[in-house]
């Protein structure tokens, strides 16, 4: 169970760094997609929304670096608000 769980933190990982501007634009998408989707299944939500997973993706949204991108802005922005919706459904059905 250990290592199905370190498995699925490590691509939770990999598709929160896959929002960043050093990825293409169909990578930003497609990273946003599977987020999006991994956010409606309670344990994955969790780990989507760690501190440190929250913080990339807030920083990526927020970025005012040259090397930003507005695809990689967007696309962040866009899977913030997805958990921030996710956040307030669960905090209903509570």
């Amino acid at each position: 169970m250990i290592n199905i769980q370190n498995a699925q933190k490590l691509a939770i990982s990999k598709l929160v760094n896959g929002l960043g501007p050093d990825h293409s634009m169909e990578q930003n998408l497609n990273a946003q997609a599977l987020l999006e989707e991994m956010i409606r299944i309670k344990e994955l939500n969790d780990m989507v929304s760690t501190t440190e997973q929250l913080s990339k993706i807030v920083d990526f949204a927020t970025s005012i670096k040259e090397s930003s991108t507005k695809m990689s802005m967007l696309c962040s922005l866009h899977t913030l608000n997805s958990v921030v919706n996710n956040m307030k459904i669960l905090l209903r059905k509570s």
